[in-house]
């Protein structure tokens, strides 16, 4: 059976894209993003929790996420999931998981962001509403069913 890494996350902007360089100068962003789930326990309590996901994204759009995201911002990031490791200032040896973001297998763009978040105010992509999320969701759904044959 095949297999394929595809990470799909809709999610707010934790802090502002830190854009590097490469020592051969290529462009690299990073910032994280924070997903919500809601759920009523068995009390019918209303629970939260929230995951955080740190994402890298290289070349020129790294360029774009770092000029035109803010803080806050409602953000859909496609990508694959790689796990580093790194010695820290500490020698501790330290794993950590990211989504590198790249163009998904139905869009050209790689990242997608509402239009008040682009200081130009001019909008990439249009702003995710429900009924723009249920059929993206759906097709996301017949894809998946399509590749592994369910």
């Amino acid at each position: 059976m095949p297999s394929r890494n595809y990470v799909e996350l809709i999610g707010h902007l934790g802090r502002k894209p830190e854009l590097r360089r490469t020592k051969t100068g290529a462009p690299v962003a990073s910032f994280s993003i924070a997903t919500n789930e809601s759920w009523y326990d068995e009390k019918q309590q209303l629970r939260e929790r929230t995951e955080w996901h740190r994402v890298v994204v290289w070349g020129k759009p790294a360029e774009t996420v770092a000029h035109h995201l803010d803080v806050g911002r409602l953000v859909l990031v496609e990508g694959q999931l790689r796990t580093r490791e790194y010695a820290d200032k500490q020698g501790a040896r330290r794993v950590v998981t990211e989504v590198h973001a790249r163009p998904g297998p139905r869009r050209a763009a790689t990242m997608t962001f509402p239009s008040s978040s682009l200081r130009s105010g001019r909008a990439v992509r249009p702003l995710l509403t429900p009924q723009a999320v249920v059929p993206m969701l759906k097709a996301a759904a017949s894809s998946l069913s399509d590749a592994f044959g369910r």
